[in-house]
């Protein structure tokens, strides 16, 4: 009796192991989201994919592997004046695998990643289609960029400075902030503290959900609104926010957008979620 149960415990583990690599993945829609200098493609899934993404050329397409899918409807197709790209049709499709084939009109790079939702069968697969040409225009930017300031930096070298008189300085209180940073700083640099505020989330990303549907993307956004103008009311401070409107930006562009900014101080919102309603209050991470 004892080896039946054995037995038993054994099939039920390989079944349930078998069924969770099996499981199916349903792509239930695809939209676009087009921003200054890329295309999003979102598709809507029914579970996490297990996927691969690669260029290849002679026919030049972009090839989406996605494990175990299955396409629940057909896909919506974009502009024929789009751009980067034209239709987007099956190539193969296997008991084991659906491949996806995108026609292209330009050289490209692809992005991609998956996220997924409080809610178990919605998860989203998510594809960034960069113009190469718009990289390099961007590298030769830099470049130029870098070169001019080190001409400029030379100039001024060449040049004496004029004499400077003293003047006195005025001691002003500093604001609660500011005072985080030494007065040695304010009074050599004479610049506004720049922070950054990084409202969570945004666009296909909605982040927790509140029991009445309440998105966190939309409450963060609100908050950092309202900071970002406390911020700004303050004649030594500067508030730069890392997204203006409701849409995504990845992880590593929003540590380049402060970094562009120059940001003093990094501030990320998000309004967590927790199956207790009960539960109150706030958490702060500090890294320094």
């Amino acid at each position: 009796m004892r080896n039946v149960w054995k037995g038993l415990l054994v099939f039920g583990l390989l079944s349930s192991s078998m069924s969770s690599y099996g499981q199916q993945v349903d792509i239930n829609s695809l939209h676009y989201s087009q921003a200054a200098k890329q295309t999003r493609m979102i598709f809507d899934v029914s579970a996490s994919p297990k996927h691969r993404v690669f260029v290849q050329n002679n026919p030049s397409q972009l090839v989406i592997d996605i494990k175990n899918a299955k396409l629940g409807q057909v896909l919506t197709q974009p502009s024929a004046s789009h751009p980067l790209f034209g239709k987007i049709h099956v190539l193969e499709k296997t008991k084991d695998n659906l491949r996806l084939a995108v026609d292209l009109k330009q050289p490209i790079t692809a992005k991609n990643f998956s996220l997924s939702s409080n809610n178990k069968n919605e998860h989203k697969l998510i594809i960034d289609l960069i113009n190469k040409g718009t990289q390099l225009e961007n590298a030769s930017k830099s470049i130029a960029s870098k070169t001019n300031t080190q001409t400029v930096k030379k100039e001024t070298l060449e040049h004496k400075a004029a004499p400077v008189l003293p003047t006195e300085e005025k001691t002003e209180q500093p604001s609660a902030l500011l005072a985080l940073f030494t007065s040695q700083q304010v009074s050599t640099k004479h610049e506004k503290i720049v922070i950054a505020i990084d409202p969570g989330h945004g666009g296909e990303d909605p982040g927790a959900h509140g029991t009445n549907g309440t998105e966190e993307k939309k409450v963060v956004f609100a908050i950092a609104k309202r900071l970002a103008k406390l911020i700004n009311a303050q004649p030594d401070m500067k508030a730069v926010m890392v997204r203006k409107g409701d849409y995504y930006v990845g992880l590593r562009k929003r540590m380049q957008i402060a970094r562009a900014a120059k940001a003093d101080l990094f501030i990320s919102i998000h309004a967590d979620a927790f199956q207790d309603t009960t539960v109150k209050g706030s958490s702060v991470y500090v890294l320094s």
